[in-house]
Order: C-alpha cells, then sequence, then structure tokens
C-alpha cells in the first residue's frame, strides 16, 4: 500500500496540474488521498485541500495530512508544532484541528506579507553603477 501511495505521489510531483491533485483529494480510493495529503507535504503547499483531508473518513488519510502539515510548518517556518487530529478523534476534534491548523498557516502567511511591504517601504542605499564610482575616484572623492 505505502509503494502505491508513493508512486501516486510522485507522479503528483511530476505532473503537478491541480486537476490531478483535485482528482486525487476527491477519490474514491483512500490511497489517492493519502497521497495527495504526501504531494501537499512534499510541495509545502498549506492549501484548503490539504485541511479538508485533516477531516477525512479514513485513519490513514487523516494522519497523512496531519504529517504533511507538520511537515510543511517545519519546512517553512523552522517549528515543530502539531494540532492534530489524534488517531482516535471524534467529528468536532478533527474539525477544531483543521481550524488551528488553518489559523496557523494563515497567520504565518500574513506576518510574511507584512515582512516584506515593510521591507519594501524602508528605503533603500542608492545604487552606484560602476562607471559613477570611478568617475568619483578620478575626482578624488572616496566611497564609504
Amino acid at each position: 500500500m505505502v509503494r502505491f501511495c508513493r508512486k501516486v505521489c510522485d507522479g503528483l510531483r511530476q505532473d503537478k496540474e491541480s486537476e490531478m491533485v483535485e482528482a486525487a483529494v476527491n477519490s474514491k480510493d483512500f490511497r489517492h488521498r493519502l497521497a495527495a495529503a504526501w504531494y501537499y507535504g512534499h510541495e509545502v503547499k498549506p492549501e484548503e485541500n490539504l485541511f479538508k483531508l485533516l477531516c477525512d473518513e479514513n485513519l490513514w488519510v487523516r494522519m497523512g495530512a496531519r504529517e504533511a502539515c507538520e511537515h510543511i510548518a517545519c519546512i517553512k517556518y523552522g517549528k515543530t508544532v502539531d494540532f492534530g487530529p489524534a488517531s482516535n478523534a471524534d467529528v468536532s476534534e478533527q474539525a477544531d484541528a483543521r481550524g488551528l491548523w488553518e489559523l496557523y498557516f494563515n497567520t504565518r502567511e500574513k506576518k510574511a506579507k507584512q515582512a516584506k511591504e515593510e521591507e519594501k517601504l524602508k528605503p533603500q542605499p542608492e545604487k552606484r553603477s560602476v562607471a559613477d564610482i570611478l568617475e568619483f575616484e578620478k575626482i578624488g572623492i572616496k566611497e564609504k
């Protein structure tokens, strides 16, 4: 089973077509859904479909989605976090875990966007061409 799921995941990673991944997420075969969860983890994509898989009816799929979320958090943010769901979680606990993961990733994305915007607003040092620098040196002005 694991070998099959790994091959499906590798196929999704090579295709990178959203229709194929969407089909795997919505497949009746749990192995395809598990492979889709692995795909999102490998591609470091915290997307809605991954969160949907956290509430899947199949335990393997839920645990694969959970591991994918853990992996993404570790790779993207250097943090080891785990919001579940636990293997014996009921439907409401699964929904809670999904909400926590969504909140975690959305908050981190907002912070990253704010940091980029703030970086753009910072005054940038003046860029000088090599010709300008050589011209300054000719007339005896040294750059700091």
